[in-house]
């Protein structure tokens, strides 16, 4: 089947999806948790399409070019195909727990280390990798038992993107405490924003492997096999603001019966986290989401364009 076709299909799957989202977070938080995500496993293992991510399409053709570049002696059909069953199951954890932290219920898919904690005082940054568990890892840093200085710099769906994002977002009522934090990069101006609020001592939470924080090439690469992804100049730039700030790598770690834990790791430099995220990468490629950003780059004032075009009521280009 043609690629259009195929994306016409994925997003008809993931428009339907949303559409019982609304009803199924008011049911779903009432449930028991495991047989829940078990039973959603199933269904996005099964018809992946109902998140966007089927066969042929943008996602799943530019992920699989991309395992190609970088590991061309194995077999990318099947890595592909394991990482799609993979990312559906662990969707299907994201959106229980989802359901649930919206309302106010505790869950057991996502463990808190006991020793984990964001520094007492000072500027610092979080940097982090696109996981299959995303938002669990962000809500992990703000969560309510740590401090709430942080801002999270967030990026644009695209309209004509299959995109699982849609079903967090679709008819969810995010606390306003938390949309205070989201840094939209599609604003000229969030770089500086997160600038001085480093400079008061707060926090940054950012995506080091942004399909679309710039086409320029950077000093530290992050290596995936033969392939490699430039490290997010963003992070480069407000990690050099100041010698006093801190830099934490989160890490997400899949524990017993698909449950997770996440750890924050503080690195020295660049290069160390570089190595961190190389390290986590290798040891969790089906849990990986950002393969697709190997190849997928995108310049972001183009992004930006797109953005305020769809925001406007204008179709983009």
């Amino acid at each position: 089947m043609p690629a259009t076709g195929t994306k016409t299909r994925s997003l008809r799957g993931l428009r339907f999806s949303q559409r019982l989202v609304p009803p199924g977070r008011r049911i779903v938080p009432w449930l028991p948790e495991r047989p829940t995500r078990a039973y959603l496993a199933f269904l996005f293992k099964r018809w992946p399409s109902l998140w966007g991510l089927e066969e042929g399409s943008k996602r799943v053709t530019r992920g699989k070019s991309a395992f190609e570049r970088a590991f061309p002696e194995r077999d990318s059909a099947a890595f592909v195909a394991a990482w799609t069953k993979a990312r559906g199951a662990a969707l299907s954890t994201s959106l229980v727990f989802l359901a649930r932290w919206l309302i106010g219920r505790p869950s057991r898919f996502l463990r808190l280390r006991p020793e984990l904690h964001l520094p007492a005082e000072g500027p610092f940054v979080i940097a982090a990798l696109h996981y299959s568990i995303d938002p669990l890892v962000q809500l992990s840093c703000i969560s309510d038992s740590w401090r709430r200085d942080l801002l999270w710099a967030v990026y644009p769906l695209r309209p004509t993107v299959e995109d699982d994002r849609e079903l967090w977002l679709t008819g969810t009522p995010v606390p306003g405490w938390v949309t205070k934090m989201f840094l939209p990069v599609t604003d000229r101006s969030w770089i500086v924003r997160a600038a001085s609020h480093l400079r008061r001592g707060g926090g940054v939470f950012v995506a080091i492997d942004a399909p679309f924080d710039s086409m320029r090439s950077t000093a530290t690469p992050i290596r995936v096999g033969e392939a490699t992804i430039p490290l997010s100049p963003s992070v480069e730039f407000l990690f050099g603001l100041d010698e006093n700030v801190q830099l934490l790598f989160a890490a997400p770690r899949r524990g017993e019966e698909a449950d997770w834990s996440v750890d924050l790791i503080p690195v020295p430099n660049l290069d160390a986290l570089v190595a961190a995220a190389e390290i986590w990468i290798a040891s969790n490629q089906l849990d990986w989401a950002g393969w697709p950003h190997i190849l997928w780059r995108g310049d972001a004032e183009e992004v930006r364009r797109k953005a305020a075009a769809v925001d406007s009521g204008a179709t983009p280009r």
